[in-house]
Order: C-alpha cells, then structure tokens, then sequence
C-alpha cells in the first residue's frame, strides 16, 4: 500500500448463528419433514478450505450501515459516497476491508445434535464451525407454514470465531474518530449482517481485548517503519460515549411448563419403534432454541390483536409489497397482491414488522437459553388423519425442554425512509402497548399451547 496506512486486526465472534450466503446450494440426503430424502441446501461463502468467511464488501456495508444509523459524520468520506451520479466525481472511500478469516470453531459437543445438524457425518463440518437450519417452509400462495416441507440452510455456529482486518488511509482525525466510534458499537451492541438480520441471527461482536492497531510509513531514510499504537486505540475506543440503553429492550420469558419446538428435521424413535419427536436446541448442547422468527411471528400475532382491539378494520397485510422493490413482473408472484408506493401508506404493525420490500423496525437482536433444565418426554395416541380418530396401539413421542427460560433482546432499527414523525410515534407507542401486554397476559409459543405447554411469563 503507497503513503502512510493504519492496519487494524482484531478478533470477532459471532454472537448468534450466521448466514451470508454463497449464491451456491448443494443437495444432501436429509429428514424433509416426512421421509429421509435428497433435499436442497442453501450454502455459506466459504475460503478454499471450506472454512465460512465474512466477504469483505459485506463487513464494509454493515460497518456504513452502522454509521449511518449512530449519526456519525464524515461516513462518506470514510466509506465512499453511497452512489455515483458523476463519474468525474467519483471516489473511493479511505476504508478497505479484507475478507474476514475463520479463527476457530466453538465445541459442538458429542449430542446427536451434531450427526443430524452438520452434512458430511458431522465431524468435519463441525470443526469450521457449521451446521444445518431446518425450518417450517412457507407457503408463497397462502403466506402460512406449508404442510410437510421444510427449507434447508448452512450456518455459522455462535461462538465462531474470525479474524477481521481493516486498513485505513488517512490520517485525518474525523476519520479515524469515526472508525473508532463504529468499532466501539460494535463491541457493545454487535453488526448485525447476513440474512436473518430481523430475527435474532447476524450477529457479531468485537474481542477488544484481541485488538492490534499499527501505524505504517516510511523513515527519513524511505525504509518502512511501524509504530504500534494498539493502547492509544483502546483508549479512545473505550472513551467512545453511547446513549443510555443502547436502544434495547429486553424481556424475559420463563416457562414452568414443557416447551415444544420441534426439530423438523428430527425425528427419532423409540425403543418399540414408534415415532418420537424431538425439541430443537443449539447446536451442539442439549439448551432448548427458540428461534427469532418464532418470537417476532408471535409477536406481531399479539401486536395486531391490540390494534383490532382499537379498530376492527386494522390492516395488516404481509402480502403488500412497495413498488419499487418487487417488479410487477415477479415470477414467483402466485396470485394478486396489493401495492403502495410509499412507507407512508403502511399499517403501523406493518411499518413495524415489515411486509415485502420493507423489513420493518422491530429487530430481534438475540434470544439466548438460560441453563438447560432437563427434557421430559409427552406419549400420546397416534390420530389416523384419514379419520382423526385414535389408531389403536398406536403411540408417538415428544421430547420437549422442561421448564426454560429464555432471555430476548429488542431494538428499533432506523431502517429505510422513516417518512412523517408521526410513523415514529405510532410504531413506538404500539412497541410500548405490546410490551406492557406482555408482562400483564404473558406469550404462548411453540406446539400444544392449547394443552398448556409453552405458557410464558413476561418480565
């Protein structure tokens, strides 16, 4: 690199499971929901050795987005202006960021958690840290879980860990300010990138204490030279004020009951070889999952409710789609949807939870298991579905998580055009409704809620 440049590396880890995908998939040999069959496996951007890595032009958008957000100046001359209308006018920002480099994996344990989450037998997979997701597909004409099918995807466990390296010419002090204040918040509050930003996926966070910050130039004499000057960045990321809160808000759900969310792709059996099916959990532990989108569909569920409660006609269609996001031609569109032009015309539980082409304010930033309480199994007679009568000596088992807690973190993102302030207050006045609804009625997720199980009390 020409002129004097301050290298910066520094360790990060990912806070919750990772998913920034290659374009690429793969078929591998899977539990669909039903049977054991050849299903589809979207993949993650992976080095020549297969280890996951974080693409450089990623980390470089989710550090602007960061700084947009926190009101930062000087974020264009850092990172480039956001789009060249004249090219004689066009430069490149002072910021480079190389591809972030797998550092290591966390334990995955020896649960069978690792042989049903990780392709390949789970060994090596598990040692760069990836497993595989299954969820609920949905259905694209009704909107709602498609009976019997599951989607696949790769994944970076929590707790991996990457080794991330930014160069930055300029010595101007703004600038340098600038890059300190984003690496502050993103010790404290993480980056939020990759897909399942909304809902408690895409997290990473910085090591401080893994920081090396070395200033490059050249002598009197036009030898290299390095000064290292990690402490004096240290101080000043330290120094680095934050609001109070950081803009979370946090909930705690505790269950005295069984807990049933089941691991789709799961599905065990018992010792006289009838079906039992088992909850989800991270991965490799035997801690309970509740997923982000799990919690956000539950709580836009109540969210709505509140507001019918108000007005009867409240709208809130999923299906709306903002015009110049999704073209008219989609293919992939099965029947009519309605449009709007702009964020303006939105619901507030739309502009809060999003619709197509607008992700929403309201971000699940993580939810995390307390310590593990054990597991009890449910038997129950098995239905005919033909009938929906009991089938005699027919049984089928559930494993569910016995009495867990969990704890979720919320935040409101300043995500797109917010439009009239009074959107503002609108969405937050209904984040403030459903909240204190909350902690007063409480919040029923995963199976067999009508049987009493998953009952959540809200603190």
């Amino acid at each position: 690199m020409i002129g004097a440049w301050t290298e910066i590396e520094v360790i990060a880890v990912a806070a919750t499971p990772l998913m920034i995908g290659s374009g690429d998939h793969k078929n591998i040999r899977r539990h669909d929901g039903k049977d054991l069959q050849e299903v589809e496996l979207a993949l993650v951007a992976v080095d020549e050795d297969g280890k996951p890595v974080i693409p450089g032009s990623t980390l470089k958008g989710a550090l602007r987005a960061l700084a947009v957000a926190g009101g930062c100046p000087g974020t264009e001359a850092l990172f480039g202006p956001e789009r060249i209308d004249d090219p004689k006018k066009a430069k490149s920002g002072r910021l480079i960021c190389w591809t972030g480099r797998f550092e290591a994996a966390p334990d995955m344990g020896d649960s069978s958690i690792r042989e049903k989450n990780i392709p390949g037998h789970g060994t090596a997979a598990a040692a760069k840290g990836l497993f595989v997701d299954a969820r609920t597909a949905i259905d694209p004409a009704s909107g709602v879980a498609w009976q019997g099918r599951l989607f696949h995807v790769q994944a970076v466990a929590k707790g991996t860990t990457f080794r991330l390296r930014f160069g930055l010419q300029t010595a101007d002090k703004a600038a340098i300010g600038l890059m300190q204040s984003v690496l502050a918040q993103m010790a404290r509050d993480g980056l939020v990138l990759g897909k399942g930003r909304g809902v408690g996926q895409g997290s990473l966070k910085l090591c401080l204490d893994e920081l090396k910050v070395v200033r490059h130039d050249v002598d009197v004499s036009g030898a290299p030279a390095e000064d290292c000057i990690t402490d004096e960045w240290r101080e000043a990321i330290d120094a680095v004020e934050h609001p109070e809160g950081g803009g979370l808000t946090k909930l705690l759900l505790t269950c005295k009951e069984a807990f049933i969310s089941n691991d789709n792709a799961g599905v065990d059996y018992d010792k006289d070889g009838s079906p039992k099916l088992v909850y989800l959990r991270e991965p490799g532990t035997d801690k309970p999952r509740l997923t982000g989108a799990s919690l956000r569909g539950a709580l836009r569920a109540r969210a709505v409710w509140l507001e019918r409660l108000r007005d009867p006609d409240h709208r809130d269609n999923r299906d709306l789609i903002l015009d110049k996001t999704i073209p008219a031609s989609d293919a992939d569109l099965t029947r009519p949807r309605a449009r709007c032009k702009t964020v303006g015309e939105l619901s507030s539980t739309e502009l809060l939870f999003g619709i197509n082409g607008w992700r929403g304010r309201l971000r699940i930033v993580s939810v995390q298991c307390g310590e593990p309480k054990g597991s009890v199994v449910i038997r129950s007679v098995r239905l005919d579905r033909f009938s929906g009568g009991p089938m005699h000596g027919a049984l089928f088992s559930i494993e569910a998580a016995r009495a867990p807690d969990f704890e979720a973190w919320l935040a409101l993102d300043p995500v797109g055009p917010l439009g009239a302030s009074e959107q503002d207050t609108v969405r937050g006045d209904l984040l403030r409704r459903l909240i204190e609804d909350l902690k007063r009625n409480g919040l029923r997720l995963g199976h067999g809620t009508n049987k009493g199980y998953g009952w959540f009390d809200v603190v």
